[in-house]
């Protein structure tokens, strides 16, 4: 680290001594003159004592593992020196989330309360070493997969066999450079990044083609919906003498959601297959009150909705696409609302905003919610494919996409669609 021989300095200086080297490339000789009276500063054997162990509690503020930016990676250093895991820390939290802990066990309980991107570890510790925290860490379905660095001043290949066998990923004898930790770091992350996109790619192909096959067969019973529906509207209507009935809004209300499944489902197979997708022109107010209608039915009193927007007000997008990314998103704000909640969506300049009053997101899983398969809700059947349609969709509509939340208080998902306005309301923003 660098450190060793400036703290050696600084204990010499303290006792009013002076430190020298010669080298001649065949040797080093050190020498240390120290005044022969006591003028110097007097040491106690305390103050030689090795560094104490750092103690993660509210006592240490400067080591307090609290401030977490969801745009960062998080890297948890595990290590009993706390000259050296401050100067780590220092070192790396330009770029990074730092979590500090002095031994296993406390590396342990901060898992079990945030996300990791990485683990840097001293192998020697009281409580729990280094070996029995990878193992713990390797043994959790939620830690199994975080990249694992040793620091460890026991050198030797043997040592090194071990740390690797027992399923580190790299191993750094002390004394190190950070600028070397840094680089495994930046390398294991950057590694762990693609091969994390390469899964997920590979789950979108076979998502992919799961979801062709099951459009394919909700389209077939669909046209099958469609001729009897048309039969029984026109004997209503002859039979009641008129089109203005109960039983014809009905039919309309049963006409209208079967063309909103079918736009759906075509919207999925464009979206899969890789298709372009066709854009009109859609009045937003009338296109969203239907969708809204829709979830009023379904959660009664339950969620009151707003719906605040200026009349009037058209964008040129693909209809399916964005009906789906809208019906994902109040489907995943209803579910956020235990009992008596508010809904609103309104205009905030060129961004659609809705706002919920439900739970609202951690911060550590807000930077997740679009990855495929994440979900928070796996206990009432979240498959975490939902927001994952939503990103690609929007991706794929040019729609700039964000989420804010606070736990307790709520969320807000912003879609910006400053793109898909005519040239006349971008004109007027300029």
């Amino acid at each position: 680290m660098g450190m060793g021989l400036y703290i050696v300095k600084g204990i010499v200086e303290g006792m009013g001594g002076r430190i020298s080297l010669e080298s001649d490339g065949k040797g080093t000789c050190f020498t240390v003159k120290l005044p022969s009276g006591s003028h110097g500063e007097s040491l106690s054997l305390s103050d030689l004592r090795p560094a104490p162990h750092l103690m993660v509690t509210k006592d240490n503020p400067s080591v307090e593992n609290t401030n977490i930016d969801c745009n960062k990676k998080t890297v948890l250093l595990v290590e009993d020196n706390r000259e050296l895991i401050l100067s780590m820390r220092e070192s790396l939290i330009p770029e990074y989330n730092v979590l500090c802990a002095s031994n296993g066990k406390d590396a342990l309980d901060l898992l079990g309360k945030f996300n990791a991107d990485l683990i840097v570890s001293d192998v020697m510790m009281d409580t729990m070493d280094g070996y029995e925290l990878l193992k713990r860490v390797r043994e959790n379905d939620q830690t199994r997969g975080i990249p694992f660095i040793f620091l460890t001043a026991k050198s030797g290949i043997s040592e090194e066999l071990k740390g690797l066998t027992s399923g580190a990923i790299d191993y750094i004898p002390k004394p190190f450079t950070m600028d070397l930790l840094k680089a495994r770091i930046f390398s294991l992350l950057e590694y762990n990044a693609l091969k994390r996109r390469a899964f997920e790619l590979e789950k979108y192909r076979s998502v992919g083609m799961l979801t062709a096959g099951i459009c394919h067969e909700i389209l077939n019973p669909l046209s099958g919906i469609r001729g009897p529906l048309y039969v029984i509207e026109k004997s209503s209507q002859e039979l009641a003498g008129t089109s203005d009935n109960t039983l014809t809004k009905s039919i309309g209300f049963i006409k209208e959601n079967v063309s909103r499944i079918e736009s759906i489902v075509n919207t999925m197979r464009s979206l899969f297959h890789g298709e372009s997708f066709s854009v009109e022109t859609i009045e937003l107010h009338s296109f969203l009150a239907p969708i809204i209608e829709i979830f009023k039915n379904k959660t009664g009193e339950n969620i009151s909705y707003e719906l605040n927007l200026p009349p009037g007000l058209e964008i040129k997008t693909n209809k399916g696409a964005f009906s789906r990314i809208i019906m994902n998103l109040l489907s995943n704000a209803v579910e956020s609302i235990k009992e008596n909640g508010k809904i609103r969506i309104e205009m905030d300049k060129d961004e659609l905003v809705i706002r919920d009053s439900g739970c609202g997101i951690q911060k550590e899983q807000l930077s997740k919610i679009f990855d495929l398969a994440f979900t928070t809700r796996k206990e009432s059947g979240g498959t975490g494919l939902g927001l994952y349609l939503v990103k690609e969709l929007a991706d794929r509509l040019s729609i700039a996409i964000d989420v804010r939340s606070e736990v307790g208080r709520g969320t807000e998902v912003l879609l910006g669609l400053g793109k898909h306005f005519g040239h006349e309301k971008q004109a007027e923003g300029e």
